[in-house]
């Protein structure tokens, strides 16, 4: 998808959600900016399983479970592509838009409401998986 809102809304939206967001203008802020959003995720996903643990199906705990496991860690080869990408303003804000969708997918749980669950699930590994995609789909300003 195209990044189509601005670099700064989408900022101030992770600033926030996550407290002292680092943002993205060199290697080391993205490197912690990913950790702060994986880390939002990850504990706003463990914190439900733990209030919602009896009322599981065994397919949804297993899957919540592997979510929660992907949060703790980084993907090296989405972290190196980073590290050495020379984002330019569209790359820094689709960058940001991502980070967003993210944040905003496991929101709801945060504030509460945790209804749509699979949904969530499907949605945040689909955003995970994104960032497989090359370098390139972040520099043009585009992930799948």
């Amino acid at each position: 998808m195209p990044c189509i809102r601005s670099r700064d809304d989408d900022l101030e939206y992770l600033k926030s959600r996550l407290p002292g967001f680092s943002g993205y203008e060199d290697e080391a802020s993205r490197h912690i900016a990913d950790g702060q959003v994986r880390a939002f995720a990850g504990e706003t996903l463990a914190r439900l399983r733990e209030q919602i643990a009896a009322t599981l199906s065994l397919v949804d705990s297993e899957r919540l479970d592997a979510l929660v496991l992907r949060c703790g860690f980084l993907d090296r080869r989405y972290i190196a592509a980073l590290a050495h990408a020379d984002l330019d303003a569209i790359g820094l804000a689709c960058l940001a838009e991502h980070d967003r969708a993210i944040v905003e997918s496991v929101a709801p749980i945060a504030d509460g409401d945790a209804t749509d669950l699979p949904a969530v699930i499907d949605r945040l590994n689909e955003l995970f998986d994104s960032r497989r995609v090359p370098p390139a789909g972040i520099i043009t300003g585009r992930f799948s």
